[in-house]
């Protein structure tokens, strides 16, 4: 009944101190950062505003407004698709309002962060210059309670326009050097009157011809304008200048140029934007005109294509000769499309029929020139004659085909041998610097072999964001459009770690036979054979979910088509979607006094005696959390929460607890303080609070856990630690003290400014232990350790006494049930039976003797010392027990019962006892029979691990190890826990299992029956199985490696 009032009492206690601290329902806290503050942004690029606020549980919905300078900074609405479903976001002029109409739906931990999005506005024309912009906030409940915040983002114009400058040719018979120059402007940079300066060292030459892609360019003297009276964002081009060099001029001289780049940058005309950069060329000491090209190629199933390059150092003319393998060159709507770098190139082809009868010549002038005059018929070959092409110059060819026909009859069988026969030779301008040198031929061949070509039907696009535990459906359509099956390929569907695909859940259309899974994967295929097909798709459909590690915000991957006879892997459809992107931390504390089996939100425990306390560090939002940081006010009466709104609500404390110095750890330093109700300088810290420090001495005001600021806890990740306080000796029975711990953190990577969380209070009550009538045997601790061993018909046995911690004055030990037992069958004739079951010849460093001392054998053994004795280290104590001759008979087998009582006696006068019961056998192969008690023998503990991973399982010793793959696939552990002998006394309880990350330091606690464990990451991790057997402690440990 007493354990019962306790009960309702700390019941009472606790519902009473919840209600007092959610009194004040609302909103608290509120803060929106730029979390780069000062660093500027550059101009037109997205950054995040940081909103975050704390309510308390009765609040139901919020709404906040952010209001901004329009004329600097617009709203950048690319966020919003991250930001969870209880949110609605709209926006309008110069403020977006964002709707939490239900704010436990987001999270229920009382406090979020999330990001909205913005970018200053573009273009500008002066680089370099802050631009501060001021954003005001308002946060209202509905309770009507409101809280305002500001904060301020600096924006800048960078200049980072690129530019380079290179040497690109030299035509020898001209003495006419190129150099190339390529600029681009990524940024909001409006460059007004664009133009480059060009100085030559030394003076040797000439600038006489510009040439652009992009752009036209004017050239005056040494000055080269784009025709453009601004250069925008993403502006760019390449430009080539040439140097005429009078001939024979600077033979052996090095001519170096330098380009700047200028334009109006803050209303100053001709500001450098960009150089000098240099820009060197050797001139030959001794001329002499080198003709050489270098080619490449490519083919596929609808096109030969060839380029050529003039890597020499005089102008060519060349001819092209293809000579066509049996396919069907096309003429619709292309035959062949001509591109070059040279503007103006003047080129032809000549078609050559099936009986090589030639057409006319057919013009292809410049870049992008097309021809669709190839015969009707077919084309046996063709000349592409190439005129005057330049040094550092280019042309290519691309030549359309099918396989429809060819000139003899039906198409050739594969491989496609594309011919070429490539003459070039040396053409002078009128006047020469110098004669010109021999020319070359080369003879390339591309050749084709049938591929597969797999195709994605639809991309996936998933609209919304997906929150942790949500199931996402994923579908994959494709089919073969090439000109070969895929033969033997494999499907890899490259999912984030932290999304599970669910075997299960696999749907094939349109196969025959069937893909199967690759083990252990996440998730690829092996695909049957798939032909080449217009029309044939296939789709593979399944569910995967969401897992702890999501990262917030948007997130793709492609599926990768590899193997068989595919020569280069083929990227096959994609997938894009987005997790929820808020930041949210929870925290969970639990107590467990020296009367307590487990940890619970309420406990018992005795004065004098160590309480722990059991954190819980939780990150419930989607985005990776660090600079942990942990308060714990050690309860004391007249403690306060940590959070208000904005008052602190008292936490009942009905006396002063002691602080232990808390458990070393790699991830985090404890740091104590004498302050009671210490200020925190976290947002939403209730009031009053007093000003205080925090060092490394153990103090009774508060510990603090600040983590290393690398440990990182992932999205969904827990840590859990534990602490001691202590229960002052003297405390009055009934009394309760309760406490709270705080949270906060930072994320640093994502720019999340998240505000504090509180757990619920949890309470210990103080249990003074009654004293039993008679005596104090609570303070007497009693331990008896022994061994039996039978032989000769003596049973021998061995005890160890231990007691205390007083001195003892007495102690007897007693036979007071002696019994044999055995079938009747097995019954002897037994001499002088008042020898049997008797103790006798005891030994002990002390003096045990039997009583009464004038005989040699007794039912009782007695030690006195009236100075006192003690026990508190063990004393050893050694006796027989004559038994009855068993029969000769070999199947006979004497059972022997028996039961001794242990008394002690201290010098307090304190007499305590126990009675043991054993069972032991006197003769050969005797078994047991079965017995509800453990018979005086030791329990003892039992372990048979075995872990089930992908693929297989396997049996692993405590202090064993065991490697296992990284993967997505859960790996269950088995304990095989028991206790032996087994008997009502002697069974298994308590059985707890947990895994450390030996890596981050980070223990999860593992639920059963499966024990689960998802090793996502390389390292080695230590299981702890732990239980107890008959009261007795038992461990096992195990080591998983995981490798790289």
């Amino acid at each position: 009944m007493k354990q019962l009032h306790r009960y309702f009492k700390l019941v009472i206690l606790s519902a009473l101190l919840i209600i007092s601290v959610t009194a004040k329902a609302q909103v608290n806290g509120f803060t929106i950062t730029d979390p780069t503050f000062p660093t500027a942004h550059n101009l037109g690029t997205t950054f995040p505003i940081n909103i975050s606020f704390n309510w308390t549980p009765t609040t139901t919905s919020a709404t906040v407004v952010l209001n901004y300078n329009a004329a600097l900074v617009s709203y950048d609405a690319s966020c919003t698709a991250s930001l969870p479903g209880c949110m609605t976001v709209t926006s309008s002029g110069s403020s977006v309002t964002v709707t939490i109409s239900n704010l436990s739906s987001c999270t229920n931990t009382g406090a979020i962060s999330f990001n909205l999005c913005f970018r200053y506005n573009c273009p500008d024309s002066c680089t370099g210059v802050i631009k501060p912009s001021t954003f005001t906030g308002t946060l209202t409940d509905n309770l009507s309670t409101t809280q305002t915040a500001s904060c301020t983002a600096n924006g800048i114009l960078n200049n980072n326009v690129s530019m380079s400058h290179i040497f690109w040719a030299f035509n020898q018979l001209t003495a006419e050097i190129t150099y190339r120059v390529c600029f681009y402007n990524p940024d909001c940079f409006k460059i007004k009157n664009p133009s480059f300066t060009i100085s030559l060292s030394p003076a040797l030459g000439t600038i006489t011809s510009v040439t652009g892609g992009a752009y036209t360019y004017t050239l005056s003297g040494t000055t080269i304008t784009p025709n453009t009276t601004a250069l925008n964002q993403y502006a760019g081009d390449c430009f080539f200048y040439v140097v005429k060099l009078p001939c024979n001029t600077g033979l052996g001289q090095t001519l170096t140029s330098n380009v700047t780049f200028k334009g109006t940058n803050c209303n100053v005309p001709n500001s450098t934007i960009k150089g000098p950069l240099a820009a060197s060329f050797t001139i030959p000491a001794a001329p002499a005109a080198t003709a050489n090209i270098s080619v490449s190629s490519a083919s596929s199933a609808t096109y030969f294509y060839y380029n050529i390059t003039n890597t020499g150092n005089t102008p060519l003319n060349l001819t092209a000769t293809n000579f066509l393998p049996l396919v069907h060159l096309k003429n619709s709507p292309n035959s062949v499309m001509q591109n070059t770098s040279q503007a103006g190139l003047s080129c032809s082809i000549k078609y050559y029929n099936c009986t090589l009868t030639p057409t006319s010549a057919y013009p292809l002038v410049g870049n992008g020139a097309t021809d669709n005059n190839a015969p009707a018929t077919n084309t046996n070959k063709f000349d592409h004659v190439i005129n005057n092409l330049l040094p550092g110059q280019n042309v290519s060819l691309y030549l359309y085909y099918d396989l429809t026909s060819s000139c003899s009859g039906p198409a050739g069988n594969p491989p496609y041998r594309d011919s070429l026969a490539i003459s070039y030779n040396c053409v002078a301008p009128p006047t020469p610097c110098i004669p010109c040198g021999p020319g070359g031929q080369q003879n390339p061949v591309i050749i084709y072999n049938p591929q597969p070509n797999m195709i994605c039907m639809l991309n996936n696009y998933l609209s919304g964001c997906k929150n942790l535990g949500d199931t996402i459906d994923l579908c994959y359509e494709f089919k073969n459009t090439g000109d070969a099956a895929l033969i033997g390929g494999q499907y890899n569907i490259q999912l984030p770690t932290w999304l599970q695909a669910v075997y299960s859940s696999v749907v094939y259309t349109g196969f025959s036979p069937l893909p199967t899974i690759v083990p252990a994967s996440n998730i690829k295929f092996n695909l049957p054979n798939i032909p080449p097909s217009a029309t044939a798709t296939y789709k593979i459909c399944f569910k995967a979910v969401v897992q702890p590690g999501a990262v917030g915000g948007p997130n793709a991957f492609w599926g990768i088509m590899s193997g068989g006879n595919l020569i280069n892997p083929q990227w096959t459809c994609y997938t894009s979607f987005n997790i929820c992107a808020f930041a949210a931390i929870g925290i969970d504390k639990k107590v467990k006094g020296n009367l307590n089996s487990s940890f619970a939100n309420s406990g018992q425990g005795n004065p004098n005696t160590a309480v722990d306390w059991e954190i819980t560090v939780r990150n419930t939002g989607t985005i990776a959390v660090d600079n942990l940081v942990v308060i714990d006010r050690i309860p004391a009466i007249g403690n306060l929460t940590i959070l208000g709104s904005p008052s602190s609500s008292p936490v009942s404390n009905q006396f002063n607890m002691q602080m232990l110095t808390a458990p070393t750890n790699i991830n985090y330093t404890a740091t104590y303080t004498t302050t009671q109700n210490i200020c925190t300088t976290w947002p939403a810290t209730g009031t009053p609070c007093n000003t205080g420090v925090w060092t490394g001495t153990v103090s009774n005001g508060g510990v603090k856990f600040t983590f290393n600021p690398t440990f990182t806890l992932a999205p969904g990740g827990t840590y859990t630690f534990t602490f001691q306080t202590k229960i002052p000796a003297g405390t009055a029975n009934g009394l309760v003290d309760c406490n709270t711990v705080g949270f906060i953190a930072k994320s640093q990577t994502g720019g999340y400014t998240i505000n504090p969380v509180e757990c619920t209070p949890v309470c210990i009550e103080v249990v003074t232990p009654e004293v039993p009538p008679g005596g104090c045997c609570k303070d007497l601790l009693k331990k008896i350790a022994t061994t039996q061993s039978v032989s000769n018909d003596v049973l021998t046995v061995n005890a160890t006494l231990t007691a205390g911690p007083n001195k003892l004055t007495k102690v007897t030990v007693s036979l007071v049930n002696f019994e044999v037992k055995h079938p009747k069958d097995c019954d002897v004739c037994v001499k002088d039976p008042k020898y049997f079951g008797n103790l006798t010849n005891p030994t002990s460093p002390l003096t045990f003797g039997n009583l009464p001392a004038s005989v040699p054998f007794s039912h009782l053994l007695q030690w006195k010392d009236s100075l006192g004795y003690s026990f508190a280290g063990g004393v050893p104590l050694s006796f027989k027990i004559p038994l009855p001759p068993r029969s000769p008979i070999a199947c006979c087998c004497d059972t022997i019962e028996y039961c001794i009582r242990y008394t002690f006696t201290d010098t307090a006068c304190v007499m305590c006892d126990t009675t043991i019961c054993y069972k032991t056998y006197n003769g050969k192969d005797c078994k047991e029979t079965g017995s509800g008690g453990n018979n005086g023998e030791p329990c003892n503990c039992s372990w048979d691990p075995i872990f089930k991973f992908e693929g297989g399982q396997k049996a692993v010793a405590c202090g064993g190890s065991i490697t296992l793959m990284k993967g997505n696939i859960p790996v269950s552990l088995t304990p095989n826990f028991n206790c032996v002998p087994s008997s009502q006394t002697c069974t298994p309880s308590g059985l707890q299992v947990t895994i450390t990350n030996n890596t981050t330091g980070v223990t999860s606690i593992l639920t059963g029956p499966n024990y689960n464990y998802t090793f996502l990451q390389s390292g080695t991790y230590t299981y702890n199985l732990s239980g107890s057997c008959g009261g007795k402690p038992c461990n096992c440990q195990l080591t998983v490696i995981i490798p790289q």
